[in-house]
């Protein structure tokens, strides 16, 4: 595109525009048809479908050939439609020319012009010659201007040739032939005459071809020869051969000999006029065959060379058209450019939908963005790819806006934008502009959610219904219309026309009449030109027009498809899909047989042409396609064609084998019809035929600068499964879709987990286990797609041990197999939690802290807004399961955003409680996340302290700031201005229902005072009858109850100021009747007719108006835990249906009328923080202390109980895990200090549990995994040793609590440190294992900076003790010689060189300087190096490597720093001893967790890159690594992950341990007894 149209169009031209951006190779092949037969079936064969694959693989093109010649049906003959010339907006359009020596059929203009016409008649009529057939043939149309004389249909005249019959084609031939020589003598007559030119004469005797070819070469504009190709072929000695019965074919004859004329008129267009325009025009000379002048055997060579010319010129024109069209995409100018640029403002335009980029709310925003700082004089920026990046780009474009000249953007139909990137949840939308930008937005009202967002976003006066045109402009717009297509009616035409606009006038009406009343002549009989009264019956009319025009057949396959797809299909698609469809090609060919079975692709060209202003074309995966404009025009092409339920499966059915790729390169059977195999003499009807449709695999791969590429098919990954449902051939969608795990992992990594989750409901109940897994992982597997195969077998694995074999089982052997083929550790065992029947989402994040609670939801109960870290907002839509928006409020360094309240109308306001630079507040939308408005609020809180000490209530009008204990003020809220200051020791606060009064009690102050919001003075006050808990307004703020601290009874006083009785006590409620002694809380009903009463151990449900008890809610004696409960909370749903109490970790639902407790559902592994009922009634949101994760249950079906696989879980989160030396047996003990178990490590089971009722500290487990040794936490006997095979106590040592500090053993013997109150003269004691008995005790000196270290040999101990400096002093004790027999000083840090307890007598020393190693059996030094490491180091089983906590890589060998994984990588929580990273036994790997995510990752040592990651669904409380290969992660939800170590290749054995593993086990676990009862079901990896 030339510097100066850019600048042009941009400035506000709308001459020559641009071509639009395309995803279409379309390549039209102009050249007679009888004499190419065997180079356009070599094209076919071979040629197209190579180009097809190419443009695929490649670019993600489409790939479409028009051939002008081949499939034009009978129907189109009749209209005289036999060559028919195409425009096309496709930028890779390519005229393809074969020109050989065949002229060609010389057709009859179908219409003339009056003035020439009626010269031919006075010129005939003076040359002698009858002038009947002609106007018999031709009938003026004055509706034209200028006026024209139209060839009628042949039908018209000779009625059967419609049917074809023999007698009418002969008729027709004759006329045709009268006709043409009657106006080729008169057209050169006149033109000797001089009555016309050249030009006018030449239309008479101008070639279908040449008329082609003229229009697609030689008038095309710019540089022709990089879009067009043309072909010469010489037969040299074909006039030699003149006698040959077939000549007639390649030459142009008459009376036996050749056509000069034609010949001179060919080799004119063939040898001058196209040189002038294609320079290069390759030239190929053969000879004549006896056998059909050109035959495949003969002339090999000859095609060949043809088609490999054919495909490498196509191919070139193609890549620079492609090279072309991205450097202009990168402008960013032409994509989809409407400009209109007055005196007063710039005005930029979008037709939403109208064209693919403008389907697109990214390119839209990418061309936007590009004119805006074009026609501020701004030099055009580098525009972010990323579209949250580029939405707030274009939002601080308009907020920065500062020409002179006002900025109107008008961004018509919303809803035709394709709901990519969110577009249709309107998140993009600026909701604030500067005075001089104006958005104007449209959008279909009916049937849409668009409409109904933008009102919650803007006021009503925004907003202006169009109304419909009215008869008068209506008239007036159609002859507009009219007169710009040189059309006009008839007086009488036009009153029918205006009638029909008396009934509707709407603007699609308009259309609609418009484009029928092109096709009436003045002619046209009256009561042929009829007018629907309905928009409706006008498309049906529309549609019947088309049908009869194109073939019912045809047209209504057509529509059917396109109306079934949904979305739309591409040109390519359609074509391909119709060529399946035998009822379709049948009735095209039904009077000739083609070289191969597919349908012409003009013929589809045609019937577009004809509705092309229904049409829409938009970018749906990557691929142009078309699809109805209009909802009308869906609904009624649904009702017309779809209707017939047997009929639409068939149509659905026919689509799903064409994405399935089922007759690719296969032949598919057909049967001739009884005509056909008459006709063509065939002795069978059954036929097949390779319909050259497009492959369909998962992904295209291509090679590019020496590199393999791969390209997503994402229509067949989107659309196959669409298809599949509504075919109901469910087996297949679960085989070949949602139970493969190649397209599972395809459709993620190129769409999202969303996209899968909507397959799966498809087919819900049979992929329900499956669906519940996708819904609960979404997040993290959004994310992270390569984790897929983990999610899978992390669920799932049980199932490889089931009979049988079923698509789940294969799923899951196949997801195995996936993982083992890389380096990445894979489930060893069950490793995540079964999720529940009743869980819809699980939201998880980075920035969200533990136990979230800052989080409202909106009042149509579809987003969420929660406050995280960071000052990061998150908007998250619970209708899809996304994040939706996320920005950060301010920079966390300046301050810290850690308070939440909401308001009406969707808002939420936000502060800190850290207020030394001000008190700031945020208003923010709670159903988009856009920020409101900020406010500096003129008064601040230094002393806040605590953060539940500062509270807000979002009023209309005010904002009230309580400051708990010391003051209430109010402040204007749309300034933050402070109106009012209540200096006084506030202990709660309620607002009237009006906003209009506000009721205060202090503290300790039986006071409560009633004030204006308006004037602020007292309204009434009353007394408590002592210090009040809590006020709570109700019956509309004239009554109140009041609740006191250790109180069983509730006060209901009269509030109501102006009858003379306030502050009268009015009844009680009383709960110890009930056996409470106090009130803990009071909450109350969305309806205000229940109070919620909270006591110790449940809820009494009061019903307020009847003043009586209506049901008790007690916890169950199961679910109460050893320890008592901090808090739980209670919600009456907003229907009155349920009632919800979240207690510990664990939800109970009661039916609100019976009071029957309906379920209880384990949440969590500990406290419920939030629990959120929506609006609907029909779900709510949980969040728990430990976790950071939000969850979403659905409220019908928490009342179902399921079976499912879980995995190896404790009753508490697990803390601590110590394994032996051989890595089979591992020690175990959760956050409860009773919980202590052994895990056989080989068949991932717990198999033991010890000292149950013991309280231990952290456990340790002997080398050889024989004894366990546990301290408690006080006595006088602490130290203990256990048999872990028997669970037998096997002695006690007698050191106290006081004593035993630390401790460390081997085999045979236990080290105590013990620890000396003047912390001088510590000692350490061995004692023999199992028994118990001492065996040595020496002086350890001051306590050191390190614990104990033992030798790994039997004879020495070493340990660390306070040297002369500051630092540490390393010490060897050799316990046969009873003394010191090797010291170091200067330690910072030491540690033995192993892995686990893998035995090696080097130990690791840190110093100032560096790192130093000494071998402790032979205690000497022995090498020193540079590595300076920032904690004890993880080390694999030979020494060669070391990672320490930060993930800095160390090399052993040379001790010195390598590098850090993963440098980039932030992490809101540090690891610690228990989660620092671990190398892996052969040090290869190492594996790290990332805290705040959840997530392992691991990385390779050799290429220094992070290789990938695991979720792990839950904060890792520790990571080990056992020597057999097993990595253990403690998750904070109760979970062990068990994850194997593999190499790449070993697929096979992987798959079938898991499967021997899996069908053993359940003989092999143990079942545990649970500290209550709730939770049996989660000890065993066996399904329950």
């Amino acid at each position: 595109m030339a510097q100066q149209t850019v600048k042009s169009v941009l400035r506000g031209s709308l001459d020559d525009l641009p071509t639009l951006n395309s995803r279409l190779v379309r390549i039209f092949i102009s050249s007679t048809f009888t004499d190419t037969k065997e180079e356009r079936n070599l094209l076919l064969e071979k040629e197209y479908p190579r180009l097809k694959s190419y443009c695929k693989e490649k670019y993600g093109l489409e790939f479409q050939v028009v051939d002008m010649r081949w499939g034009v049906p009978e129907e189109a003959s009749d209209d005289h439609l036999g060559h028919f010339t195409m425009s096309t907006g496709d930028i890779q359009l390519s005229e393809t020319a074969f020109l050989n020596q065949k002229h060609g059929h010389k057709p009859i203009p179908s219409s003339i012009i009056d003035t020439e016409f009626e010269l031919f008649l006075d010129t005939l009529r003076e040359l002698g010659e009858d002038t009947g057939i002609l106007l018999t043939w031709f009938r003026k149309d004055t509706n034209s201007d200028p006026a024209v004389y139209v060839l009628q249909t042949i039908s018209s005249i000779i009625p059967e040739y419609k049917n074809r019959t023999e007698e009418s084609i002969k008729q027709w031939n004759k006329i045709q032939s009268e006709l043409q020589y009657k106006l080729q003598l008169v057209s050169k007559k006149c033109f000797e005459d001089g009555k016309i030119g050249e030009a006018e004469k030449h239309k008479y005797f101008m070639s279908v071809t040449e008329e082609e070819i003229v229009n697609g070469i030689l008038r095309a504009p710019g540089q022709v020869s990089d879009t067009c190709v043309c072909i010469v072929r010489i037969i040299e000695d074909i006039e030699n051969n003149l006698d040959h019965q077939k000549v007639a074919r390649f030459i142009d004859l008459v009376n036996g000999k050749v056509d000069s004329e034609a010949q001179k008129i060919l080799s004119d267009l063939r040898d001058e006029k196209i040189k002038k325009r294609l320079p290069s025009v390759p030239r190929i000379s053969i000879k004549w065959s006896e056998k059909d002048g050109i035959n495949r055997d003969e002339h090999s060579d000859y095609l060949t060379q043809f088609g490999n010319l054919f495909y490498t010129s196509i191919k070139q024109r193609i890549d620079k058209a492609v090279k072309d069209e991205s450097n202009m995409s990168n402008l960013d100018l032409y994509i989809e450019i409407h400009v209109k640029i007055d005196k007063n403002a710039i005005v930029i335009l979008r037709f939403l939908g109208t064209s693919p980029d403008s389907s697109n709310i990214w390119r839209t925003f990418r061309s936007i963005c590009s004119q805006i700082m074009f026609n501020i004089g701004e030099q055009i920026k580098e525009i972010p790819e990323d579209f949250n990046l580029l939405v707030k780009f274009f939002h601080d474009l308009l907020l920065n806006y500062k020409s002179n000249r006002p900025l109107i953007l008008l961004l018509d139909s919303l809803d035709q934008l394709n709901p990519e990137n969110g577009a249709h949840q309107l998140k993009w939308l600026p909701k604030t502009l500067p005075k001089h930008v104006k958005l104007i937005l449209s959008t279909y009202t009916e049937g849409n959610t668009i409409i109904h967002l933008l009102k919650s976003m803007f006021p009503s006066d925004n907003f202006v219904s169009v109304p419909k045109l009215g008869e008068a402009l209506s008239e007036v717009i159609l002859k507009s219309w009219l007169k710009g297509q040189n059309r006009t009616l008839t007086q009488e035409q036009f009153g029918i026309v205006l009638n029909a606009f008396k009934h509707c006038s709407l603007p699609l009406y308009v259309n609609l009449v418009f484009e029928h009343v092109l096709s009436w002549r003045s002619y046209t009989p009256l009561d042929q030109c009829r007018l629907s009264a309905t928009i409706h019956e006008s498309i049906n009319d529309l549609f019947s027009r088309v049908e009869t025009k194109h073939g019912k057949i045809l047209v209504s396959r057509t529509f059917a498809y396109i109306t079934a797809s949904n979305e739309g299909l591409s040109e390519t698609e359609l074509e391909d899909i119709l060529s399946l469809d035998d009822t379709v090609l049948t009735e095209v060919f039904a009077y000739h047989t083609p070289p191969y079975r597919r349908i012409p692709s003009l013929l589809l060209v045609r019937i577009r042409y004809d509705i092309m202003s229904y049409l829409s074309e938009k970018e749906v995966d990557e691929t142009r396609v078309f699809f109805w404009y209009h909802r009308q025009f869906f609904e009624a092409a649904r009702n017309r064609y779809l209707s017939d339920k047997q009929f639409c499966t068939s149509i659905h059915s026919m689509i799903a084998d064409y994405f399935l790729g089922k007759w690719y390169n296969v032949p598919k059977p057909f049967q001739y019809s009884e005509k056909q195999v008459k006709k063509l003499g065939l002795k069978s009807a059954n036929s097949e035929a390779d319909r050259k449709v497009s492959a369909q695999p998962i992904a295209f791969t291509y090679v590019e600068a020496g590199k393999t590429k791969k390209r997503y098919n994402k229509r067949m990954l989107n659309r196959l499964p669409y298809h599949l449902s509504l075919a109901d051939r469910r087996h297949e969608l679960r085989h070949h879709c949602v139970y493969s795990y190649s397209w599972l992992k395809a459709k993620i990594t190129a769409t999202s987990v969303q996209s899968v989750l909507q397959d799966l409901l498809m087919s819900k109940k049979e992929t329900s286990r499956l669906l519940k897994i996708f819904k609960s992982v979404q997040s993290t597997l959004g994310k992270n797609p390569e984790t897929l195969g983990t999610e899978i077998t992390g669920h799932l694995l049980p199932v490889l041990g089931e009979k049988g074999n079923s698509e789940e089982k294969k799923l899951v052997e196949d997801s195995l197999k996936a993982a083992a083929d890389e380096w990445r550790p894979i489930p060893f065992q069950v490793c995540y939690k079964a999720p529940s029947e009743a869980l819809i989402f699980k939201f998880q994040h980075k920035d969200m802290p533990l136990g979230p609670k800052l989080l409202f939801v909106s009042e149509d109960s579809s987003h969420a807004l929660a406050l995280a870290q960071n000052n990061i907002i998150l908007s998250i839509d619970l209708q899809t399961g996304e994040f939706e928006n996320e920005h950060q409020l301010m920079d966390p360094n300046i301050t810290r955003f850690n308070i939440m309240f909401p308001g009406k109308h969707n808002t939420a306001i936000i502060g800190t409680s850290y207020q030394k630079q001000g008190n700031p507040v945020y208003l923010v939308n709670v159903l988009t996340g856009d920020v409101i408005c900020k406010l500096n609020l003129e008064k601040s809180y230094p002393t806040v302290g605590l953060v539940d000490n500062l509270q807000f209530k979002l009023l209309e009008e005010k904002i009230i700031c309580i400051h708990i204990g010391k003051s209430l003020d109010v402040f204007e809220r749309s300034t933050g201005k402070l109106l009012h200051e209540f200096n006084m020791p506030i202990s709660g606060v309620c607002i009237s229902h009006d906003e209009k009064q506000i009721v205060i009690h202090s503290k300790r102050s039986t006071d409560i005072t009633i004030y204006s919001l308006r004037t602020f003075s007292i309204v009434s006050e009353v007394k408590a009858r002592q210090f009040p808990k809590n006020v709570l307004l109700m019956n509309m703020g004239k009554e109140a109850i009041v609740y006191y601290e250790d109180l069983s009874t509730a006060d209901i006083i009269n509030m109501e100021p102006n009858d003379g009785t306030v502050g009268n006590t009015l009844g009680h409620l009383d709960v110890q009747k009930f056996g409470y002694s106090s009130i803990e809380d009071i909450g109350v009903s969305t309806d205000g007719k229940y109070l919620v009463i909270k006591v110790e151990d449940g809820f009494i449900l009061w019903n307020y108006n009847a003043n009586k008890c209506h049901m008790q809610c007690i916890v169950p004696d199961s679910l109460k835990p050893e320890f008592s409960v901090r808090d739980h909370v209670g919600y009456i749903t907003p229907d009155n249906k349920f009632f919800l109490v979240g207690y510990e970790g664990y939800i109970l639902l009661w039916d609100f009328n019976s009071a029957k407790l309906l379920h209880q559902m384990e949440v969590g592994s500990s406290r419920i923080v939030s629990l959120i009922v929506m609006p609907n009634c029909k779900s709510l949101i949980t969040t728990t202390w430990r976790t950071n994760i939000i969850y979403l249950w659905e409220l019908a079906s928490m009342i179902s109980d399921e079976t499912n696989y879980q995995p190896l879980i404790l009753n508490s989160s697990p803390r601590y895990l110590k394994l032996n030396v051989a890595g089979n047996i591992a020690l175990c003990r959760g956050i409860s200090p009773t919980e202590l178990v052994v895990i056989d490590v080989v068949h991932g089971i717990i198999s033991k549990q010890l000292a149950p009722k013991m309280e231990a500290m952290e456990p340790m487990i002997t080398p050889d995994g024989k004894y366990a040794i546990l301290r408690k936490y006080n006595g006088d006997e602490v130290m203990t040793i256990w048999d872990i095979q028997t669970g037998q106590l096997k002695s006690t040592l007698p050191l106290s609590s006081d004593q035993a500090k630390d401790y460390t053993c081997n085999n045979s013997v236990l080290a105590v440190y013990l620890y000396a109150s003047t912390g001088d003269n510590n000692m350490i004691s061995l004692w023999s294992l199992p028994d118990g008995k001492p065996l040595d005790q020496f002086s350890a000196g001051k306590v050191g900076l390190l614990n104990v270290f033992f030798a790994v040999y039997d004879d020495s101990v070493v340990y660390t003790t306070q040297g002369e400096t500051s630092q540490a002093q390393l010490i060897i004790y050799d316990t046969k010689l009873k003394s010191d027999v090797f010291t170091y000083d200067n330690v910072l840090r030491a540690q033995f060189l192993q892995f686990n307890n893998h035995n090696c007598p080097e130990i690791l020393l840190r110093e100032s300087s560096g790192l130093t190693i000494i071998d402790a059996r032979n205690r000497r030094v022995v090498r020193k190096g540079s590595g300076k490491p920032e904690s004890m180091l993880s080390v694999d089983i030979n020494c060669r490597y070391g990672v320490d906590k930060f993930r800095n890589v160390y090399d052993l060998g040379q001790l010195k720093f390598l590098f850090q994984f993963d440098e980039d990588e932030e992490e809101n929580i540090k690891p610690s001893r228990h989660t620092a990273p671990k190398i892996v036994p052969e040090g290869t790997h190492v594996l790290w967790v990332n805290l705040s995510a959840g997530l392992l990752n691991f990385g390779s040592i050799k290429s220094q890159q992070k290789l990938g990651v695991i979720a792990i669904h839950s904060i890792p409380v520790f990571l080990q690594i056992s020597a057999i290969g097993i990595v253990m992660i403690g998750c904070e939800d109760g979970r062990i992950m068990m994850l194997q170590l593999n190499s790449p290749g070993n697929a096979g054995d992987i798959l079938n341990q898991s499967i021997l593993r899996q069908k053993t086990t359940k003989d092999k676990s143990v079942n545990m007894k649970p500290q209550h009862n709730k939770k049996q079901e989660s000890k065993a990896c066996v399904l329950v």
